[in-house]
């Protein structure tokens, strides 16, 4: 933990306390393309396509008189 303070206390004397969020944007970023890139998403599922179905069969209708 005094590493972590010590290496941000490092930081802002360098950088400025402007400066430090832009920094730690661009560094989430590039963290976030780097796992992208160690971890690529599953390609998606093919679409499945219904099973072919046959035709309606008309209801016969009954004969009127």
């Amino acid at each position: 933990m005094e590493r972590i303070l010590f290496i941000g206390a490092i930081v802002i004397l360098i950088f400025g306390p402007e400066k430090v969020p832009a920094i730690a944007r661009t560094l989430g970023q590039w963290v976030a393309e780097f796992q992208k890139a160690l971890h690529p998403a599953p390609p998606p599922a093919p679409l499945e396509t219904p099973p072919p179905q046959s035709p309606a069969r008309k209801k016969a209708r009954p004969k009127r008189a």
